[in-house]
């Protein structure tokens, strides 16, 4: 099965404000960046599973194109709880540093770690393993797809903030004989 990673286009939010499951909208230039990301993708999918948040489900619906589109709550961002929609400057340095230095086990006030968005994408791979299908695609969130990454590559989960991956950005695995392999990422 191959399945494509692809995350969101542009939100529309300044710089410097932490969001993870808010939902914003995309900035007005969505319509040349989903062309940019429509012309990196095959033209038809079994599946196109999306996040809920209006940023995915945007173009999820464009690269679905009438076909079957799922909503998976699986696929929401990191839940940044108290810190949702604050500047990162504003954050009191006594609940970020810690999160900083163990970002992956250190939950966010009222929201999660990197651990617990790991278990749902773990739980959304099991899920994915046992449908049958040739090709997929996955709208999603950087984090998402930096846990897929983390996963299929075997990496520490420490690493993951190691990986770029660019808004619009395409990334690919194979899953075959109960494993997954990694063909790009960040196209």
């Amino acid at each position: 099965m191959e399945v494509f990673l692809i995350r969101h286009t542009r939100p529309e939010i300044p710089s410097g404000i932490c969001y993870g499951q808010t939902d914003i909208p995309l900035k007005d230039t969505f319509p040349a960046e989903s062309k940019l990301v429509l012309s990196k993708l095959p033209k038809f999918f079994d599946t196109v599973f999306t996040s809920p948040s209006m940023r995915c489900l945007k173009l999820a619906n464009l690269i679905s194109s009438g076909g079957t589109l799922k909503q998976d709550s699986l696929l929401k961002e990191l839940n940044f709880g108290d810190w949702e929609m604050k500047a990162w400057d504003d954050i009191p340095k006594e609940e970020l540093n810690p999160w900083m230095s163990n970002f992956v086990t250190h939950k966010v006030p009222n929201g999660e770690a990197f651990s617990d968005l790991i278990q749902r994408v773990d739980s959304f791979l099991e899920q994915l393993k046992n449908i049958g299908q040739k090709q997929v695609a996955l709208v999603c969130h950087a984090g998402i797809i930096r846990a897929m990454l983390v996963k299929a590559l075997n990496i520490p989960s420490e690493n993951a903030f190691r990986l770029s991956i660019d808004y619009g950005s395409v990334s690919k695995l194979s899953y075959s004989e109960d494993r997954f392999q990694v063909d790009f990422f960040n196209r």
